[in-house]
């Protein structure tokens, strides 16, 4: 699958669920962020031990005409 986003609002996207994460967290193996792609919808999902954070971005969301799109 290939979709186009523009940088900036993904990077933004990442960034709120990024605050679930702990530098410090007692289980590593635990703590992440999941970028789960599917047909309608990107579900981003940060989370660690104690704490989940979920964002969805859809297909109206992210298309944008901007040089600074990236491709995946």
């Amino acid at each position: 699958m290939k979709f186009t986003i523009d940088r900036k609002y993904f990077f933004n996207k990442l960034s709120i669920v990024a605050r679930a994460i702990s530098v410090f967290s007692p289980l590593p193996a635990l703590s992440g962020i999941c970028i789960d792609v599917k047909e309608d919808q990107i579900v981003l999902t940060g989370s660690n031990s104690t704490v989940s954070i979920q964002t969805i971005i859809y297909p109206g969301e992210f298309v944008r005409e901007n040089p600074q799109a990236a491709s995946f």
